[in-house]
């Protein structure tokens, strides 16, 4: 856990950074880093980081 850094901010870096393909998978990311994934819920922000992790997934070959 990053100090000053809210569960919300780094769910939307980790989207941002391409390694996660799936909001679950986000989620875990953040909660492993010790933030609360309970923060990150309801439907507009879900669909804030879908549209975030889809933009920066890695192109497939």
């Amino acid at each position: 856990m990053k100090p000053g850094i809210t569960a919300l901010e780094r769910a939307f870096a980790l989207a941002r950074s391409g390694k996660y393909a799936t909001l679950t998978d986000l989620k875990s990311a953040v909660s492993k880093e010790g933030y609360l994934a309970d923060q990150l819920e309801g439907r507009m922000l879900a669909r804030q980081l879908r549209e975030i992790l889809k933009a920066h997934r890695p192109a497939k070959p």
